[in-house]
């Protein structure tokens, strides 16, 4: 770090340089003679000017005497130290005492109303306007600190003090992270621009205000709780940085800082840190009832989703938010279109599979997905929250799913409040905005960034809104329940037809297409097919058999464990194939004769529930979802689906009995009637 030079230094050379204009005459004896000083209100000089290297009681002493961090340092062993000094430098230690105690005083009645303040922005603005009348600086800068997954600082950007440099990103390497790096020791400078520590990220700055010229700086850590997490150890979140030390009676001149400047920074910045956790808090919890108030309007999933996705662009300075909602029976994420999106496909009269909705499988690469999947890497149990800076390079980035026009993202999980707190759904943020730039959104997009202010915002978010999402989710889990209830009510009319045509006789052969015919109807599927066993031989060898149609021989097909059919019928179980293919018990043999393509299979037994025989099997396939779609992998049977088809088969199975026992007592009286002749 560079030495400090005195100010007696300057101003000998500056006497020494000065030049006598005219003819230089000798001097008599009484020219020598000492002239009459003229006395000023403070006989021993310019406070501003007094000689630091002089004292023989370091700053640092009476920093250490003041804040009681030297236990050595006694009320005795102070006043050993000033008795032995000479008069003229008790009086210079008296005043730097006394000016250092009334920047302490000035710093204590400015930061008597931080307390009072809960709008985060405008404390901030106090803050570094307080520094400055304080200090007697020119100018005062704050920083927030970032972090990365691990919650160590990443590095740091402009929070307040210059409108043109807002957002500008600096490294940890340069001065403002030098006092990161040493916590609660203020840091000071009177060369900054001489040393190592002023980099890249300093000229960049300095480049914005080029009429100021740095001569000197301090810097300290603002170290602050998470709100969250109270009990939690305070751990740096900003850095408070003055520059230019003003003179008290020559404002214009710059003087050298000195420990005790750094001390009243340090204080000033533990002060802040406290004041500023509260107003935190109240800011957040501020914006979280008004993101409540606003939502609790809606009477739907949809019209929640639409007033929460633009609320959330709101609240946190962002271009664009999502919400995926999870669907665990289905096994993906899905989001409702935009309005822009819904006019979009209405101008061009697109027609998507799913409706106006997206539907993303868990299994899909991209970065909404990664939000169910992500691990909390920090100490603290946090929500895991996931924060893109550059998504184009991101490895899980899909453009169709996280927005073509996305550079970056936040996101996090919401989780139910009570019960096994499963997570709800995930919320993705896009495209922060700075609140600086006025100029288009391609230069603005160089200093938008997500940084550890809107991660804290969005944990906090995400903790205390839980509830809201839930009670928007049963009220479209209360639509699927009516829907479901009238679901249900076509199917028991259904089964009651079904049963009435059954009771009423049918024969063997014309029961096949009538079973099937209203098995694919009442289940949403493509196709079904009716299995009966029966005897293949004399053995006792037994096999399933089938008819098609009408005029059509019936298929017969072996009753093994190797075949999906069979292996229904041999356990008596129900069997649901998501993937045929994927599937080793699958056949592809029909599918190739007839260029069909099996995806979904749901075989169900039919068993006789008087012997517990089991007389065949109905097998369904390729279920069909709500669209009428079965060429997608969300189109498979679910337990709703197995629970009608054991209902469905019971049916059968009666019917089966009676056709069966109808058609042996006409071969019993046909045999009978041959006899008789």
């Amino acid at each position: 770090m560079p030495a400090k030079i005195a100010p007696e230094v300057d101003a000998i050379a500056a006497i020494g340089a000065a030049k006598v204009k005219g003819k230089k005459k000798k001097k008599s004896d009484a020219d020598e003679a000492p002239k009459k000083v003229k006395t000023d209100a403070d006989p021993f000089g310019d406070p501003d000017d007094y000689p630091n290297s002089e004292l023989p009681v370091k700053f640092s002493t009476i920093m250490e005497f003041h804040a009681r961090a030297n236990p050595d340092m006694t009320m005795e062993k102070f006043t050993g130290l000033f008795r032995g000094m000479l008069p003229r430098e008790q009086v210079l230690m008296m005043q730097q005492i006394i000016i250092f105690n009334q920047m302490l005083g000035r710093m204590i009645t400015e930061s008597c109303t931080y307390p009072s303040m809960t709008d985060y922005e405008l404390l901030i603005d106090t803050i570094l306007v307080s520094v400055r009348s304080v200090l007697k600086v020119r100018k005062a800068r704050l920083y927030g600190i970032d972090f990365n997954s691990l919650g160590q600082p990443k590095e740091m950007w402009v929070v307040g003090g210059e409108t043109g440099n807002l957002g500008e990103t600096i490294g940890l390497n340069e001065w403002c992270g030098y006092a990161v790096k040493r916590r609660n020791c203020p840091v000071v400078s009177n060369g900054p621009r001489e040393d190592d520590l002023w980099g890249e990220g300093y000229i960049k700055l300095e480049g914005a205000d080029k009429k100021f010229k740095w001569q000197n700086l301090a810097a300290a850590t603002i170290m602050m709780r998470d709100p969250l997490f109270p009990d939690a150890p305070a751990r740096p979140r900003y850095v408070l940085e003055v520059f230019n030390k003003e003179k008290l009676e020559k404002p214009k001149e710059i003087k050298e800082m000195n420990e005790c400047d750094g001390y009243v920074l340090g204080c000033f910045a533990r002060t802040c840190g406290s004041a500023m956790t509260w107003a935190l808090s109240s800011m957040m919890h501020a914006k979280v009832v008004k993101f409540a108030s606003t939502v609790m309007s809606a009477r739907t999933l949809e019209g929640f989703d639409e007033v929460a996705t633009r609320e959330l662009a709101l609240l946190f300075g962002c271009e664009d938010a999502a919400i995926f909602w999870v669907d665990n029976g289905m096994q993906c994420l899905w989001r409702f279109h935009t309005p822009a999106e819904r006019e979009h496909d209405a101008k061009f009269k697109r027609v998507h599979p799913f409706g106006p909705r997206d539907q993303v499988p868990y299994t899909s690469n991209s970065i909404a997905t990664e939000g169910l999947k992500k691990v909390n890497m920090s100490a603290l149990e946090q929500q895991a929250v996931t924060n893109v800076q550059f998504a184009p390079k991101h490895p899980k980035f899909a453009p169709l799913i996280d927005g073509k026009n996305t550079v970056t993202a936040l996101q996090v999980p919401i989780s139910e409040m009570h019960g096994n707190k499963d997570i709800i759904c995930v919320l993705q943020l896009r495209n922060k905005q700075p609140k600086n730039v006025h100029d288009s959104k391609k230069q603005a997009g160089s200093k938008a960034q997500f940084r550890a202010d809107d991660v804290n915002f969005i944990q906090y978010f995400a903790l205390y809104t839980g509830n809201l999402f839930e009670e928007a989710l049963e009220l479209q889990r209360a639509k699927e329940v009516d829907e479901y209830l009238e679901e249900s009510k076509y199917s028991v009319t259904a089964l009651i037809s079904i049963s009435d045509m059954l009771a009423s006789g049918c024969p063997l052969d014309d029961f096949f297409p009538v079973v099937c015919k209203e098995a694919t109807e009442l289940m949403h599927c493509e196709r079904a097919s009716l299995f009966l066993v029966r005897e293949a031989d004399e053995a006792g060898n037994k096999e399933l058999w089938s008819k098609i149609a009408m005029g059509i021989p019936p298929i017969h097909v072996p009753l093994k464990e190797n075949s999906i059919a069979g292996s229904t019928v041999l356990g008596a179980e129900m069997v649901n194939v998501p993937n045929a293919y994927a599937d080793s018990r699958f056949d592809p043999t029909w599918d190739k004769k007839t260029n069909y393509r099996t995806r979904s299979i749901l075989c169900c037994p039919i068993i006789n529930m008087t012997t517990g025989e089991c007389l065949g099997c109905l097998q369904l396939i390729n279920k069909k979802d709500k669209f009428g779609r079965s060429d997608t992998e969300y189109a498979i049977f679910r337990g709703m689906d197995q629970e009608l088809a054991r209902n469905f088969c019971s049916v059968v199975a009666i019917a089966v009995k009676n056709a069966a026992s109808a058609r042996e007592a006409e071969g019993a009286l046909t045999l009978a009637a041959e006899v008789a002749k």
